[in-house]
C-alpha cells in the first residue's frame, strides 16, 4: 500500500514527510556525536595509559637500581642496603595496582591485570632471593623480571591506544615515553653493569670491549632518537608552553648522558687500559639516569597537556555540533512546522470554501494571500466560483424566461381548452339531435312501411278503398302531420349542420394557432365541415321530396274527398300513391341513414374533442415542468 493510500489526512501526511526529511539530519547528527564520542573515547584512553606509565616509569627505576646494587654487592663485596628501593618499587607496584583498579577492564586494558600479578609475584620471589642469589643467577633473574616488565609496559602502550596516537606532536612524546625512553634505560642500565664489571676488574676483554660498543653505540642512538623526537613534537605542536617545559630536562639529560658517554669512549673504548675508577663512573651514571627520569616525567606531563587539550578539543566540537545542528534541525522544523500550518491553513479555508459552494453559497471567496501553488488555486477556485454564480445567474434567467413563457403557453392552452370545450358541447348537441333524427327517420321509415302495405291491401282490394276511405284520408292526414314534422326536424338538421360547419370553420382557425398539436384537430374539424355539407345536401333532398309528399298528401286528401266520385279512379291514384310511397320509403330510409351517419361523426368528433383536450393538458403540465 502506497502512502497515498492510507487513511491519514493531509497534515498526518506532511508530518510523516517533515520526519521522514529530519530523520537522515538527526541520524547525520548521531554518527558525527559518535564518531566525536569514538575519537574522545580513543584519547582518553590514551591518558588512562599515561596513568599506567607513571607507576611503570618508577618500578623501572628502582628495578633497575637494584640490579647495579646487587652486582656491586656481589661482584665488590659492598654492602648497599636494597630495602629502601625495594620499597620505591613496591609503592610503584601498589600505585600501578590502584590505577589498574580505577581503569582496567572498564576502560579496555584486557590481561592487564594478570599481568600486574604476575610481575608482583615473581619481583616478590626475587626480592625475598636477591640477596642469597649468586651473580649470574641473580642477574637472570632481573633480566628475567625486566622481560616481563617490558611485556606488561607494551601491552599498556598497545591497549591504551598511546602506539597509535594520531596527532603528530603527541605521537613523538609517545614515542619518546613508550619506545625510545624505555629502550634507553634498559641499553643504559646493561651499559652501566658492563662498565662497572669492567672498571671493578681493572681490565676489559675483547669480547667486552665488543658488547660495551654495541650498548655505547644503542645508547648513543637512543639519545639522537629522544632529540629528534623532541625537536619534531616543537616543530608540529601549537602549544607554545610545551617546549619550555620540557626543554630544560631534556637538555640536561642530553649533557649527562654525553658526558657519560664521553667518559667511556675516552676511558675504555679508546684506551689500552683501565685506569678510572668505579667512584669516578657511578656518580655520572647516576646523575644521567635522574636525568633521564626527569625528563621522562615533563615530557609525560606535556603528553598528558596535549591529550587533555584535544579531548577538550574534541568535546567542544562534539558539543559545537550538537547545539548547531539540534539549533539548525529545530529551526527546520519550525520552519518546516511553519510552512506546513500554512498549507494546511490554506487547504481548510479551500475545504470550507468547498463545502460553502456545494452548499450553494456562490458569494463565497477564499482568501489564500501566498505566491505558491496554493495561491493559484485559490484565485483558480474564486475564478470557478464567480463562473458558477455567473452560470447560475443567467440560469436563472432563461428559467424565468421559460416560466414567463410556460404562462403564455398555458393561457393559450386555457383558451384553446375553453374553445375546445364550447365545441365540444356543442357536437353533444348536434349528437343529441342526430340521435333525434336518426329515430324519427326510424319511425318514418315504419309508417311508410305500412303506407307500403295499405297500398298493396288496395290494390289488390279496390272494392274495399270505398270502405278504407274515410281510415285512408285519416292515415294520409296523419302522414302529412307526420311529414310536416320530418320537415321541422329536418330544419333543425340543416340548422346543426350549419352549426357544425361554423364550429369546424372555427376549430381549424385554433387547431392552427396551436401548431403541431393541432393537426390531428384540424383534420377532425375538416371531417365534421365535410359532413355538415354531406348533411345540408341531404336535408335540402329530404326537404324536397317532403314537400313532394307534402303535395301528393294534399292531393289524397282531395282524392279521398272526391273517392266516392273518383272510384274508378282510385286504382289508379292507389298505384301512383304506392308508388310514391316506395320513394318515401326509399327517401326516409336514405334519411335515416344520414342520421346515422350524422350520430356517429358527432360521437367521433366528440372523442377527438376530448383526445385534444387530453394532450393539451398533457402539454400545459409539461411546460409547466
Amino acid at each position: 500500500m502506497s502512502l497515498g493510500q492510507l487513511k491519514l489526512n493531509i497534515s498526518t501526511k506532511l508530518a510523516v514527510v517533515a520526519i521522514a526529511l529530519v530523520f537522515p539530519i538527526v541520524t547525520l547528527l548521531y554518527l558525527l556525536v559518535q564518531e566525536k564520542n569514538i575519537a574522545i573515547d580513543f584519547s582518553t584512553k590514551e591518558y588512562y595509559g599515561d596513568m599506567y606509565l607513571r607507576p611503570l616509569r618508577r618500578i623501572q627505576e628502582q628495578l633497575g637500581q637494584q640490579k647495579v646494587m646487587v652486582q656491586r654487592n656481589k661482584l665488590m663485596g659492598e654492602r648497599n642496603d636494597l630495602s629502601a628501593v625495594q620499597s620505591a618499587l613496591d609503592s610503584g607496584i601498589k600505585d600501578l595496582e590502584s590505577v589498574e583498579s580505577s581503569n582496567g577492564p572498564d576502560k579496555g586494558f584486557k590481561e592487564s591485570g594478570a599481568l600486574i600479578a604476575k610481575f608482583k609475584k615473581n619481583w616478590e620471589t626475587l626480592k625475598s632471593q636477591a640477596n642469597s642469589l649468586p651473580l649470574a643467577q641473580n642477574i637472570k633473574a632481573h633480566d628475567e623480571l625486566m622481560a616481563e616488565f617490558r611485556a606488561l609496559y607494551v601491552h599498556i602502550g598497545d591497549y591504551s591506544n598511546l602506539i597509535l596516537d594520531p596527532d603528530l606532536d603527541s605521537y613523538y612524546m609517545m614515542d619518546v615515553t613508550l619506545i625510545k625512553f624505555p629502550n634507553l634505560m634498559d641499553n643504559f642500565y646493561q651499559m652501566q653493569l658492563l662498565v662497572e664489571k669492567v672498571l671493578a676488574k681493572k681490565q676489559m676483554t675483547a669480547d667486552e670491549k665488543t658488547q660495551l660498543t654495541v650498548l655505547a653505540g644503542l645508547v648513543n642512538a637512543d639519545i639522537t632518537a629522544l632529540r629528534t623526537d623532541h625537536d619534531v613534537t616543537y616543530k608540529n605542536t601549537k602549544d607554545e608552553s610545551i617546549k619550555p617545559a620540557l626543554e630544560p630536562n631534556v637538555v640536561s639529560s642530553q649533557m649527562a648522558f654525553k658526558t657519560v658517554m664521553n667518559f667511556v669512549d675516552q676511558n675504555l673504548l679508546s684506551a689500552n687500559d683501565v685506569k678510572v675508577s668505579l667512584a669516578q663512573f657511578s656518580p655520572m651514571a647516576q646523575n644521567a639516569a635522574q636525568k633521564a627520569f626527569a625528563m621522562f616525567d615533563t615530557t609525560i606531563d606535556g603528553e598528558d597537556k596535549l591529550i587533555s587539550s584535544r579531548v577538550g578539543r574534541l568535546e567542544s566540537n562534539r558539543n559545537f555540533t550538537v547545539t548547531w545542528v539540534s539549533v539548525l534541525t529545530l529551526l527546520i522544523l519550525a520552519l518546516g512546522a511553519y510552512f506546513i500550518l500554512g498549507i494546511i491553513r490554506n487547504i481548510n479555508r479551500l475545504k470550507e470554501a468547498a463545502h460553502d459552494v456545494s452548499s450553494g453559497k456562490l458569494d463565497t471567496q477564499v482568501a489564500v494571500a501566498t505566491n505558491d501553488e496554493l495561491g493559484e488555486l485559490g484565485h483558480s477556485f474564486n475564478g470557478m466560483v464567480a463562473s458558477i454564480r455567473e452560470s447560475n445567474e443567467r440560469a436563472e434567467a432563461q428559467n424565468q424566461l421559460i416560466d414567463e413563457d410556460r404562462v403564455r403557453l398555458q393561457g393559450i392552452v386555457e383558451e384553446i381548452t375553453s374553445e375546445i370545450s364550447s365545441i365540444k358541447q356543442n357536437a353533444e348537441i348536434v349528437t343529441d339531435n342526430a340521435r333525434i333524427v336518426a329515430e324519427t327517420a326510424t319511425e318514418a321509415s315504419g309508417i311508410s312501411s305500412e303506407g307500403e302495405e295499405a297500398v298493396q291491401e288496395s290494390i289488390s282490394g279496390v272494392e274495399r278503398i270505398k270502405e278504407q276511405i274515410e281510415s285512408v284520408a285519416s292515415k294520409i292526414l296523419e302522414l302529412s302531420s307526420q311529414t310536416q314534422a320530418i320537415g321541422n326536424i329536418i330544419s333543425t338538421v340543416d340548422d346543426i349542420a350549419k352549426q357544425s360547419k361554423f364550429l369546424a370553420f372555427n376549430a381549424s382557425i385554433e387547431a392552427s394557432k396551436v401548431g403541431e398539436y393541432g393537426k390531428g384537430f384540424a383534420i377532425v374539424a375538416n371531417e365534421i365541415k365535410n359532413l355538415s355539407e354531406e348533411s345540408k345536401e341531404a336535408t335540402k333532398k329530404i326537404g324536397e321530396i317532403l314537400s313532394e309528399i307534402q303535395g301528393l298528401t294534399n292531393t289524397s286528401v282531395m282524392l279521398a274527398e272526391d273517392a266516392t266520385k273518383l272510384a274508378d279512379s282510385g286504382y289508379q291514384l292507389s298505384t301512383t300513391a304506392g308508388e310514391t310511397i316506395n320513394k318515401l320509403t326509399f327517401s326516409i330510409q336514405n334519411s335515416a341513414e344520414a342520421a346515422f351517419q350524422i350520430t356517429s361523426s358527432a360521437m367521433e368528433q366528440q372523442s377527438s374533442l376530448e383526445q385534444l383536450v387530453t394532450t393539451l393538458q398533457k402539454t400545459l403540465a409539461t411546460s409547466g415542468r
